[in-house]
């Protein structure tokens, strides 16, 4: 029996990642989703031309809607958003918002405390800090994923068809306040090449045991501004982020594209991802996708690692 035992606890050659669908929600009324964030129990999602953001329960249920701009129609123009693409729960549980920094009005973050209320938000120009960034050899910031991790924050900055590279920039937890002279280091992350076009990332999340989890996509399009065709999806994650912030390169330890392992996945350009639980070898994981129509949708997953 012990020699059972044994063996049933070994991992077997053969044994995969899995990924299985729980649930699925179309949000007809809520556009654009980008970010995803679990605390408290509560799910926090945002859009990148949305006005408010959207608090929910983990049935996707809506519990409450926090504005955070005006704009007189329901998504807001792409001339002038914001373009809140990522965002992050920061130690004291406060909820930071990113621009995207791909255009002078984008060069902006936002930090609200968990209630939303107004008078406590904080708005904050990133002009600075993204013009070192670019100088240090990203040609276009693209910024669209945030996670905290240990002792600062990881940034995620999205490639395209003209510059194919994705990069991770390791910083501050609060890098906004000094800009000028706050260290930063930028990582290239060498994505497999199993993907009929480039993939951008497109979401980050870290888990308890220093696992950085992603979310990348296929779009066609050539620069940082503009849309264009919505391709596949994928998950990965990279172990022990902590020990590779001042690495040159970052090569994922697992990779899985969405659709493979179920088919409502098809044609969803994944946008974020965030961590309910998760006991090691298995996670329960929350994505929102994008479908550019003005649409949001959400799916609850569960991942296994073995």
């Amino acid at each position: 029996m012990a020699g059972l035992m044994s063996s049933t606890n070994q991992k077997l050659p053969d044994q995969q990642p899995s990924l299985t669908l729980i649930e699925a929600k179309l949000l007809e009324d809520f556009p654009s989703g980008s970010s995803i964030e679990y605390t408290s129990g509560k799910l926090y999602l945002f859009g990148d031309d949305a006005t408010e953001y959207r608090v929910l329960d983990t049935a996707y249920n809506k519990l409450s809607a926090i504005q955070l701009f005006t704009s007189k129609t329901k998504r807001i123009e792409k001339s002038k958003k914001t373009d809140i693409e990522s965002s992050t729960v920061l130690p004291n549980k406060s909820l930071l918002m990113l621009g995207s920094g791909s255009t002078a009005l984008r060069n902006k973050l936002l930090i609200s405390n968990a209630t939303g209320d107004p008078a406590k938000r904080t708005i904050v120009h990133t002009k600075t800090f993204n013009a070192r960034v670019r100088k240090r050899g990203i040609k276009e910031t693209n910024y669209e994923g945030l996670t905290a991790l240990k002792g600062g924050l990881v940034i995620s900055n999205r490639g395209n068809l003209a510059q194919p590279v994705n990069h991770l920039v390791f910083t501050s937890n609060d890098f906004w306040k000094n800009q000028s002279r706050v260290s930063f280091h930028i990582a290239a992350v060498q994505l497999p090449r199993n993907t009929k076009a480039f993939a951008g990332i497109s979401g980050l999340a870290i888990d308890h045991n220093d696992r950085l989890f992603f979310t990348a996509s296929t779009e066609a399009t050539t620069n940082a501004y503009d849309d264009g065709e919505i391709g596949d999806s994928y998950i990965g994650w990279i172990n022990d982020i902590s020990t590779k912030t001042s690495a040159g390169s970052i090569t994922p330890n697992g990779w899985l594209k969405l659709s493979d392992h179920d088919s409502a996945f098809k044609d969803q350009k994944i946008e974020g991802v965030c961590i309910q639980e998760g006991n090691g070898a298995t996670m329960l994981l929350h994505l929102v996708a994008d479908n550019d129509k003005g649409n949001t949708r959400l799916f609850k997953v569960k991942l296994i690692i073995p």
